[in-house]
């Protein structure tokens, strides 16, 4: 199964909201270095980058 492209990016910020401040959040965020926020306000990578 594949998903639409925006879909996909929907989703990898949600696992990143909820990966808070364990350590595993680090490893997502080296993964997901290139995508685009759709949760500002929740201190993600998408939006450090955007700054």
């Amino acid at each position: 199964m594949a998903l639409e492209p925006d879909t996909t990016r929907y989703w990898f910020e949600v696992v990143e909201v909820g990966l808070e401040f364990t350590p595993a959040r680090e490893n997502w965020r080296k993964l997901m270095q290139d995508v685009v926020t759709r949760f500002p306000g929740h201190g993600t990578l998408f939006e450090e980058k955007k700054s």
